[in-house]
């Protein structure tokens, strides 16, 4: 049913709920981040309530991103890819005007940036609304390793912080490939 069918009350109540969803997806991934960030840490938790706490964060927030795939698998391209692979195209091409942002990175690391972007939009078009498909199994494990891939890159030192999302893209590329693959056998 159109949006211009439903009553202003149903409108604005499926507005609250898709805020809902967007604050408290940020969160459970703030939360991930967090168990990530205690365990890598220079410091990591020495006693086991320190090690049980964010082992918990990551465990639950691992949970909630599996059973909640399809909800935020669609968001992701839009808030979050699409801006990194504008910036790491244009920035590949254009030098930044901002000191910080010329000193981060090279023109071939910002390009790396927006290309990773680009494929992994193009990996997780189908989750996008309105198309959005209901994840299978297999689509929920590979939506979730990348979620929690991004997590945890928040967390490592500089050296090791590309490897970790290319493990995730990974995982959504085998869940794309068999998608595909399923579609052109029927």
């Amino acid at each position: 049913m159109g949006s211009h069918k439903r009553s202003a009350s149903e409108q604005v109540k499926s507005g609250f709920f898709k805020v809902g969803e967007l604050v408290g997806g940020f969160l459970v991934f703030v939360m991930a981040s967090r168990g990530f960030i205690s365990l890598f840490s220079k410091e990591p938790p020495q006693n086991f309530r320190g090690l049980f706490i964010a082992s918990s964060e990551l465990c639950a927030a691992a949970i909630i991103m599996f059973l909640t795939a399809e909800r935020w698998g669609g968001y992701i391209p839009g808030f979050l890819l699409l801006p990194a692979a504008m910036k790491g195209i244009s920035y590949s091409i254009i030098t930044p005007l901002s000191s910080t942002a010329r000193e981060a990175f090279t023109a071939w690391q910002y390009g790396a940036m927006g290309l990773y972007g680009g494929v992994a939009i193009a990996l997780l078009w189908r989750f996008v609304p309105p198309r959005r498909l209901n994840p299978t199994l297999l689509d929920r494990t590979a939506l979730t390793i990348f979620a929690l891939s991004l997590a945890l890159s928040l967390a490592l030192p500089p050296a090791f912080l590309s490897w970790p999302p290319l493990f995730g893209l990974s995982a959504l590329f085998v869940s794309w490939a068999i998608y595909r693959w399923r579609v052109t056998q029927t």
